[in-house]
């Protein structure tokens, strides 16, 4: 027997960071995400590069996002209120903003939100073509 549902039994506890990859956007696209989702993640995360060595927010995002691959020390240098302009601190910002930058012309937009879903086939055949069914702690949100 075939089931063509998915119900989703449980998620991730906190929203966590991932990055679509080309084919994934290719495929969310082709199952009715629209193209402009996509493009406005690329262009608020190509103005919000521009501002990485001016911006506290931008520079603190940049840390927070691709803190792995320092240790997180540019996001500490920021957090003790080293100015952004200091060498050290610049050359890694320069780092992390080259790192984004590569990741989107391989086709990687970042992602600051996303959940893991967990989910079984509907062995109740109750949920209609299209539909799914989320249940949160507040209750059950059916659609």
């Amino acid at each position: 027997t075939t089931f063509n549902s998915l119900e989703v039994v449980n998620t991730s506890n906190a929203p966590r960071r991932t990055k679509l990859s080309r084919n994934l956007v290719a495929l969310l696209s082709y199952g009715g995400v629209p193209n402009e989702f996509f493009l406005e993640i690329l262009r608020n995360t190509l103005e919000e590069s521009k501002t990485i060595f001016y911006s506290i927010d931008a520079a603190l995002r940049a840390a927070t996002n691709y803190g792995e691959m320092d240790d997180y020390n540019a996001l500490q240098m920021i957090i003790s209120d080293i100015p952004l302009d200091e060498p050290h601190l610049k050359d890694h910002l320069y780092t992390l903003l080259k790192t984004e930058r590569n990741d989107l012309k391989a086709g990687r937009l970042l992602v600051t939100e996303s959940y893991y879903l967990m989910g079984t086939v509907d062995p109740t055949g109750k949920l209609k073509e299209n539909e799914v069914c989320v249940i949160l702690e507040s209750g059950q949100i059916s659609g």
